[in-house]
């Protein structure tokens, strides 16, 4: 039996964070959950730390993230994410600069200081389902489909997808495995503290309201839309981490990993997007190419 890993899990404090360190637990690896204030969420400290986990302070937008990053892992969980609902125009700037501080920045600052560590363990798991070493980036069905009010968000998720799609080639030599998880809608605590939360009434200018965007909007804030169970996402995303349960047998160079039927939804929909584009503009496109 392979020994356990370590892993590092950012943003445990509440919702699929704290599930994904139960389910590694479970799972019989090593885990340091993380937060930015471990005594806001003294009680989900005790559960993971009653587990055999151990509770560390780290805040991905801090700046002093680099010494608060002292940790041999083998795993690197970036969960850790923020958001806030509104149209543009009214949009905060601070508070559009801090969910990118947090949801893009913080995740590409703690993998700039997780390969070298990564590197070490590579070359003994050979970079596939179930090796050693591997980084695990949380993005959202918002980054293939961005919603009014939360354009953001999508945009900080956006950005995950493209570094992550491109960490994934540069790091493979090393044997580090990458995965992009893309949930849909999750029924966590992350929903009732975001801007999802809030009355689109309150959220939207009086010139919105009877608009496309006031009926995306209330969609966007309906819970009934938020089905996924975290419990069973974080497991899932610890069997494709382990190469366990339905990842088993699957291809080793997968690095999408989409979570929740409205996940399929969304591919669907930015897939056509694109196939429609291919289709369109094809002769558009080669038109202004060099003619050799």
């Amino acid at each position: 039996m392979a020994s356990p890993k370590t892993y590092l899990i950012a943003g445990c404090s509440r919702g699929l964070g704290h599930s994904l360190a139960l389910a590694a637990l479970k799972a019989g690896q090593k885990v340091i959950a993380t937060s930015r204030n471990p005594e806001a969420s003294s009680e989900l400290v005790q559960e993971v730390t009653s587990l055999g986990g151990h509770w560390a302070t780290l805040d991905v937008a801090s700046t002093d993230l680099e010494s608060q990053f002292k940790h041999i892992l083998d795993v690197l969980i970036n969960n850790a994410g923020i958001a806030t609902g509104a149209v543009v125009e009214q949009m905060d700037l601070e508070a559009s600069r801090s969910i990118f501080e947090t949801n893009f920045w913080g995740l590409f600052r703690l993998c700039q200081l997780a390969i070298p560590v990564l590197k070490t363990q590579g070359a003994t798991g050979g970079g596939g389902g179930g090796g050693r070493s591997s980084i695990v980036n949380i993005s959202s069905t918002n980054a293939l489909f961005p919603l009014p009010v939360l354009s953001v968000y999508s945009a900080s998720k956006a950005a995950v997808d493209a570094f992550t799609l491109s960490l994934a080639m540069e790091v493979a030599h090393f044997g580090i495995r990458v995965l992009l998880i893309t949930p849909a809608g999750m029924r966590t605590p992350f929903v009732q503290s975001g801007g999802a939360s809030h009355d689109p009434k309150k959220l939207l200018p009086e010139d919105y309201h009877n608009t496309q965007v006031e009926a995306i909007a209330n969609m966007v804030v309906d819970m009934g839309n938020f089905v996924i169970d975290p419990l069973k996402a974080a497991q899932t995303i610890v069997q494709a981490v382990d190469g366990t349960g339905p990842f088993e047998k699957m291809l080793k160079d997968f690095v999408r990993v989409p979570l929740g039927a409205k996940s399929l939804d969304a591919l669907q929909i930015r897939s056509g997007e694109l196939t429609g584009s291919l289709e369109a503009f094809s002769g558009v496109a080669k038109s202004v190419d060099l003619e050799e």
